[in-house]
């Protein structure tokens, strides 16, 4: 966890993950990333919907090559609604 910012209508939790690519295939590559992710809270105060977002380019590119680049900032092109992908999961 890097910071949590908390505002009135959501709250933002910035992260940065490292980690080996060692799963199934995996390259053995090294990776660190950040990213952010944009929480809306339900009435009962539990995160009621999660829109995500990190580097993918950089991301597949330090799983393929491994380590970060010196360019590597928060940049962030890649959404993930978390929500749209259980959904998606749910659907099979």
């Amino acid at each position: 966890m890097d910071d949590l910012r908390v505002q009135p209508s959501s709250t933002t939790y910035h992260s940065t993950f490292t980690g080996t690519n060692t799963g199934p295939d995996g390259t053995g590559s090294r990776v660190r990333f950040s990213g952010f992710e944009e929480w809306t809270l339900g009435a009962d105060g539990l995160i009621a919907r999660s829109l995500g977002s990190f580097d993918q380019a950089e991301y597949d590119r330090q799983v393929e090559h491994g380590g970060p680049s010196a360019l590597t900032r928060l940049a962030l092109p890649a959404q993930v609604d978390v929500d749209d992908e259980a959904r998606r999961e749910a659907a099979g």
